[in-house]
């Protein structure tokens, strides 16, 4: 069977290539010699959960059974799930795109969800924010999850960050433009409150793959 480990993380300093192993560098990027970066990264903690390919030529049911873990972690009881969908760069102006925006037309179908699109530099980047449930939870997981640098899950007990300000919010503050577009989860976690997770994969996406569960002391 494929094997299953288990990670935490509180020196997130000491620690941050084993985080960002196999990501983009971008996605945790932080000033190494600003005091408040280092002071606020000692609040940052993070569970993680890896899941082992038992072996190159035989899956074992790897990718089931990691959306089953993927799914068991993010869908629970007590919190509101949203998810934070982005496009992967920034694109030029397209009223057409602006029109379909970027979920698919069975994703948009099955979910509760805001759209934005901001400007940058004359080009933009269209985001969504979905309420996550039983119903659309394993289409975001089998076709956008896959992308640690665009798309992650934020548990919390409070509906009001299901809303067009909150998503602006991390358009404007939480991504770094490059060549792509990626989620900068150092940012991201500046906007966590107590009892609040962000959900990302990690991993190399094929030997290994896990859940980095982010929250904030």
């Amino acid at each position: 069977m494929n094997e299953l480990n288990k990670y935490i993380y509180s020196d997130l300093e000491t620690n941050s290539t084993r985080l960002k192993a196999g990501q983009h560098p971008d996605t945790f990027k932080y000033n190494s010699e600003n005091a408040e970066d280092l002071q606020f990264l000692k609040s940052v903690a993070v569970e993680e959960i890896e899941l082992v390919r038992y072996s190159k030529g035989d899956s074992f049911g790897f990718d089931e059974q990691f959306r089953e873990i993927v799914v068991e972690n993010v869908l629970v009881s007590n919190k509101i799930v949203i998810a934070f969908i982005a496009d992967f760069m920034l694109k030029p102006l397209s009223k057409l795109r602006s029109y379909k925006g970027i979920l698919s037309k069975e994703l948009k179908e099955k979910s509760q969800y805001i759209e934005q699109e901001i400007i940058i530099k004359g080009q933009s980047i269209i985001g969504n924010l979905l309420n996550v449930d039983n119903e659309n939870v394993n289409i975001i997981v089998d076709n956008y999850f896959g992308s640690a640098s665009t798309c992650c899950f934020i548990q919390s007990e409070n509906p009001a960050i299901f809303q067009k300000e909150f998503l602006n919010e991390l358009l404007e503050n939480c991504m770094i433009h490059t060549q792509t577009s990626t989620i900068n989860y150092f940012s991201l976690c500046k906007f966590l409150k107590e009892k609040e997770q962000i959900i990302r994969i990690g991993g190399d996406g094929y030997d290994n793959v896990s859940i980095q569960i982010f929250s904030v002391n």
